[in-house]
């Protein structure tokens, strides 16, 4: 058989509702893998059915065309169930002599509903470069050992499920290939808030300290890694110069977790002279930042910080194991739109503890920092964390997270209750946040005049059309427990 691709990778793309359609990066995970098999010679093209416009029958024509030794299937807790649809559609097609190969996060957490419902051949658990690289390398070469000498694996052998030693976590993130965005649809297809375009993803380092209990830790589990300084600039280099990206949307769970290596990123990035956007995407500490290191961010091209702050009220900080100080948030969030930087602030509802006096107070926290953007969600326990174990043994699982999701943090579903606090308090305030928050003029007028480039007004336009809904809505909507079905 001629062989045209050695691994076809599928990103599913599916309608979800309660997402924020402005915003889709492309996926860095299988942008490693991929750059990690050219490296070692293999071949592979990426279909990203989340901007490419292509249908699963589509999909099924490319394999049939490139016949691959295999097909990876990269998902979340969102897409998960159209994976899965895709999965076995391949398996029916050609008759269970594709091997078909899951990896990401909800996956690493559940391998054996993939390998069951989803007729998956193998699950790739945790950090999957060097695990899928031996997989691909085994089907190639037929080797005699087969799966079962692979560490971080899961995989059915007829109608039985196995599970090889766990890998052991990559030490050495400088000794990894950059992103294969070469076999990607092109980088400016994807949305985000960019003031200059094309943006891409970076990431800098793997692995969050700390505990809050409804982060995920089945991939990176709880060992900060980090690049080099150099390390990383020298793959900036090859953004710049290779795919002409203008605007770096850094992905670290806490780029300035080490202090020093974040100033010598920057010191770096302000020698190049390049003229970057740098986007901080999934926040910052409040506490590890000061006015000095926010200034060396601005000048080094950063225009958006985001503050992962959760929740106004102490205690329900200290529920979720989040320690941080409200003060120190209020402090920085004014320094750094002292600076000019936008600021961001991530809010959830109905987290362990909350009452409706709990989440007034969030509200009213939101409204003193007054960032730029306020980012309310409803919480959802994600499969694999502490606070999906803690509902299973003390609460109500409305929604059960376990089966996948195909609505978000925006869908104005509420997914679980947890002591006296009812679904329609959570639903309640949520609601009125973003009344509150939104519906003033002068935070209308702030969001316009934050605007400096027609990508953003198009993203603040989409954002507004689909996430801040709850502004058009008098009173909060009636709750009824047909949403749960």
């Amino acid at each position: 058989m001629n062989r045209m691709k050695d691994i076809i990778f599928v990103i599913p793309g599916e309608h979800w509702e309660g997402v924020n359609p402005a915003t889709n990066s492309p996926s860095l995970g299988v942008a490693y893998l991929a750059g990690m098999l050219q490296k070692n010679g293999f071949s592979c093209a990426v279909l990203d059915m989340t901007v490419s416009g292509i249908s699963q029958n589509d999909v099924l024509e490319k394999i049939t065309q490139e016949k691959p030794l295999a097909v990876g299937i990269s998902v979340n807790l969102f897409n998960a169930k159209a994976g899965i649809t895709l999965s076995r559609r391949i398996k029916e097609k050609y008759h269970n002599n594709l091997p078909v190969i899951f990896g990401g996060a909800f996956p690493t957490s559940h391998p054996e509903k993939f390998l069951t419902e989803g007729l998956a051949d193998c699950v790739v658990i945790g950090e999957g470069e060097y695990t899928l690289l031996e997989i691909i390398r085994c089907f190639k070469e037929k080797s005699a050992g087969g799966l079962c000498e692979i560490s971080g694996l899961a995989y059915r052998e007829k109608d039985r499920i196995f599970y090889t030693q766990r890998r052991e976590r990559i030490r050495d993130l400088d000794s990894l290939p950059f992103p294969a965005w070469g076999v990607f649809p092109p980088l400016s297809l994807y949305r985000t808030r960019s003031r200059k375009s094309p943006a891409a993803p970076l990431l800098t380092s793997r692995g969050c300290p700390f505990n809050c209990i409804y982060c995920s830790k089945d991939v990176f589990k709880s060992e900060f890694i980090t690049r080099s300084p150099q390390n990383v600039i020298e793959e900036i280099d090859n953004l710049v110069k290779v795919f002409h990206v203008r605007q770096l949307d850094i992905m670290d769970d806490n780029f300035t977790q080490n202090r020093d290596r974040a100033e010598a990123i920057l010191d770096l990035l302000m020698q190049r002279r390049y003229d970057l956007a740098i986007n901080l995407q999934l926040g910052v500490r409040a506490d590890s930042v000061d006015e000095k290191l926010l200034r060396k961010m601005k000048a080094a091209g950063v225009y958006k910080i985001a503050f992962g702050v959760e929740s106004g009220d102490s205690g329900v900080l200290k529920n979720i194991k989040k320690q941080l100080d409200l003060d120190v948030v209020l402090k920085n969030a004014r320094l750094a739109k002292k600076t000019g930087m936008l600021v961001y602030g991530f809010f959830m509802f109905g987290l362990p503890g909350d009452t409706c006096a709990t989440m007034q107070k969030t509200i009213d926290l939101a409204m003193k920092m007054n960032p730029h953007i306020a980012n309310f969600v409803i919480t959802i326990p994600f499969p694999g964390t502490s606070l999906y174990d803690l509902i299973k043994q003390e609460g109500n699982l409305l929604i059960d997270t376990a089966d996948g999701l195909q609505s978000g943090f925006y869908s104005q579903k509420v997914f679980y209750e947890l002591g006296d606090t009812k679904a329609e308090d959570v639903l309640r305030y949520y609601n009125l946040a973003y009344r509150s928050f939104y519906g003033r003029i002068s935070k209308i007028m702030d969001l316009l005049f934050g605007i400096r480039s027609l990508s953003e007004l198009r993203w603040i336009s989409s954002t507004a059309t689909s996430v801040l809904r709850p502004l058009l809505v008098k009173k909060a909507q009636s709750f009824g427990m047909s949403r749960y079905r």
